[in-house]
C-alpha cells in the first residue's frame, strides 16, 4: 500500500515538471523567433490565443444547458469576441499588408478593444456565479458591442488613436491598458471571494491566468516601442495566460468535465443525497415507531370497547335506565371500533411484508383511503367528491400496495391545493371500467397544476416540485402499478390543477 501511494504521487509530479520544462523551452523558442522576425513571433502568439479562445467558447456554449450559473458563458463570449478582434490585430499589424496603409494604429485599436472584452468579461462574469444568463440576450449584447467596436474603428473612424509614428503608443492606449490591469486585479479579488464555487485545481489556474493577463497589459503599458522588449514580454505573457486557460477549461473540461462544469452542482447533489438518506432513515424510524404505537394503541382501544359493552349490559339490567346514556355509550363503543379499524389499517400499511396476491375491490380501497384521510381533509378544509362506478369486478393484486398508491395520490392532491381558494379546494376521485377491460382510477385536484414538459419527469426518482419532497412517491407508485400490469400517468386539467390516472387489468395476474 505504501509503495503504491508513493508511485501514485510521483507520476503527477514528474508530469508537471516535464510540462513546465517543455513550456519554458517553447517560450525560449518564441523569444528567439521574436529576435529573428518579430512579425512571425506576433502571428504565432496571436494565432495560439485565437485557437484557445475558440476552444473555450465551444466548450462553454455546448454545455450551457448544464450550468446553474451564467459566469462561464460570459467568459466564453469574452474569449470568442476578443479572438475576433485579435484576428484583426494580426492582419492589421504593421508589415502584414492586408489593410492598405495600415501603420499599426488599427492593429492596436483592435487589440485595445480585445483586451477590454477579456478583462471586463472577467469582472462581469462574477455577478452570474449564482444565477443564470439568457444565452440569446448575452450573445446579442456581445454582438452589439463588437459591431460598435468595429464601427468606431473602420466605419466612423472615431476610435481614439492608439499608435502614431511620431510618438509610438498614445496616452489613450496606455490608459486603456491601465483600465484592463485594474479589471484583472478586481477579478482576482472577486475570484478569492467566490473560491468555493471552483475546483481547487481550476481555481489556482484561474488565478495564474488573471495574473499573467495583468502582467501582459502592464508590460504593454510600459512598452516604448511597438516591437520592443515590452511588447515581447506582453506577447509571451499572453501565451502563458492562454496556456493556463487551456489547462483550466479545455483540458480539465475534456478530461474531468464534472470538476469544471458541475462543481457547485456536485456539491449540492452530494448535500441533497445526504438529506435524502437522512430522510429515508427518519421514514424508517417513523415506520418502526408507528408499528410500535399501533401495537400499544390496540390495548386501550380494546379496553374502551369492553368497558363500553360492560356499561351497556349493566344499564340494560336496570328497570329505569336512561336511554340517552345508553345511546351515548353505544356511540363510544362504535367510535372505539372505528379507531381500532384505522389503527389496524395503519399497521398493515407500515408492516414489512411480502406482496400478497388476492382479490381486490378497488372501490373498497378508495373508501378506506378516504376514511384514513378524513382528519387531513378536515384540517385542509377540502371537500371530497367520490364518483365510484357500481358493480366493478375485483382484480387480482396486493391490496396494501394498491392502497398505498391511492393514498399517495390523494395526499399529493391535498398538498397541491394548499394555495387554492377554499371554494375550489375539491378532491375528485373516480373509478370506472374502461375500454381496455381494466379498472381506471382518476384522482383530480384543483391545485396550481404543472407544466406539460414536467408531466413525465414527475415519475423520475428524486424529481419533486415540493420544497421538502423526496421525489420517490410517484416513482414507487408507478412501479407498483406496472408490477400489477397497469399504467400510471398524469394529465393537466383544462381549468386548473392536474389529474393522476392509473389502470389495473381485470383478470388473472401473470
Amino acid at each position: 500500500m505504501g509503495e503504491g501511494n508513493r508511485i501514485g504521487n510521483v507520476a503527477p509530479s514528474y508530469s508537471n515538471w516535464l510540462g513546465a520544462m517543455l513550456g519554458l523551452l517553447i517560450l525560449a523558442g518564441l523569444y528567439a523567433i521574436s529576435r529573428y522576425n518579430f512579425l512571425l513571433f506576433h502571428c504565432l502568439t496571436e494565432a495560439f490565443s485565437i485557437v484557445i479562445a475558440i476552444a473555450v467558447f465551444a466548450i462553454f456554449w455546448n454545455t450551457r444547458q448544464y450550468f446553474e450559473n451564467g459566469a462561464y458563458l460570459i467568459l466564453g463570449f469574452g474569449c470568442l469576441f476578443a479572438g475576433v478582434l485579435d484576428l484583426i490585430y494580426i492582419f492589421a499589424y504593421k508589415g502584414m499588408s492586408v489593410f492598405p496603409g495600415a501603420d499599426g494604429n488599427i492593429a492596436l485599436q483592435a487589440k485595445t478593444a480585445a483586451q477590454w472584452f477579456v478583462s471586463l468579461s472577467c469582472v462581469g462574469a462574477v455577478p452570474f456565479f449564482r444565477r443564470k444568463v439568457n444565452p440569446g440576450l448575452a450573445l446579442g449584447v456581445y454582438l452589439a458591442l463588437l459591431a460598435l467596436a468595429l464601427g468606431t474603428i473602420f466605419y466612423w473612424r472615431v476610435f481614439p488613436d492608439c499608435y502614431r509614428e511620431d510618438v509610438g503608443q498614445t496616452g489613450f492606449e496606455r490608459i486603456g491598458l491601465v483600465i484592463s490591469c485594474c479589471a484583472y486585479l478586481a477579478a482576482v479579488a472577486l475570484l478569492f471571494r467566490n473560491q468555493p464555487e471552483f475546483d481547487r485545481y481550476v481555481f489556482k489556474l484561474l488565478v495564474a491566468t488573471l495574473t499573467a493577463f495583468f502582467i501582459e497589459d502592464f508590460a504593454s503599458a510600459l512598452a516604448t516601442e511597438i516591437e520592443g522588449l515590452g511588447k515581447t514580454v506582453a506577447h509571451l505573457c499572453q501565451v502563458v495566460a492562454l496556456y493556463f486557460v487551456y489547462k483550466a477549461f479545455v483540458e480539465v473540461g475534456l478530461r474531468k468535465p464534472y470538476d469544471l462544469l458541475f462543481r457547485r452542482q456536485q456539491r449540492s447533489e452530494e448535500e441533497r443525497h445526504r438529506a435524502e438518506l437522512a430522510h429515508v432513515a427518519r421514514l424508517s424510524m417513523m415506520g418502526e415507531m408507528a408499528a410500535s404505537l399501533v401495537h400499544e394503541l390496540n390495548q386501550p382501544l380494546h379496553a374502551v370497547n369492553n368497558y363500553a359493552h360492560g356499561s351497556i349490559r349493566r344499564l340494560m339490567k336496570m328497570p329505569e335506565r336512561d336511554e340517552d346514556l345508553v345511546a351515548a355509550i353505544r356511540q363510544i363503543s362504535d367510535e372505539a371500533n372505528r379507531a381500532a379499524e384505522i389503527v389496524r389499517r395503519v399497521r398493515r400499511f407500515v408492516q414489512k411484508r411480502e406482496p400478497q396476491c388476492s382479490e381486490v375491490h378497488v372501490n373498497r380501497l378508495v373508501e378506506e383511503v378516504v376514511l384514513l384521510s378524513q382528519t387531513e381533509l378536515e384540517q385542509r378544509q377540502t371537500r371530497i367528491v367520490l364518483g365510484l362506478s357500481e358493480n366493478l369486478p375485483p382484480i387480482l393484486g396486493d391490496p396494501i400496495q394498491i392502497e398505498q398508491v391511492i393514498m399517495n395520490l390523494v395526499r399529493n392532491a391535498l398538498e397541491a391545493m394548499d394555495e387554492t381558494p377554499d371554494d375550489r379546494r375539491i378532491l375528485d376521485v373516480r373509478t370506472a371500467r374502461n375500454d381496455d377491460d381494466a379498472i381506471q382510477v382518476d384522482v383530480c385536484d384543483g391545485g396550481s397544476g404543472i407544466g406539460e414538459q414536467d408531466l413525465e419527469r414527475l415519475f423520475q426518482p428524486f424529481f419533486t416540485t415540493k420544497p421538502e419532497g423526496m421525489g420517490m412517491g410517484l416513482a414507487i407508485s408507478r412501479s407498483i402499478i406496472e408490477a400489477h400490469g397497469g399504467h400510471l400517468w398524469a394529465s393537466v386539467n383544462r381549468a386548473c390543477g392536474c389529474t393522476f390516472h392509473f389502470t389495473l387489468p381485470i383478470g388473472k395476474r401473470d
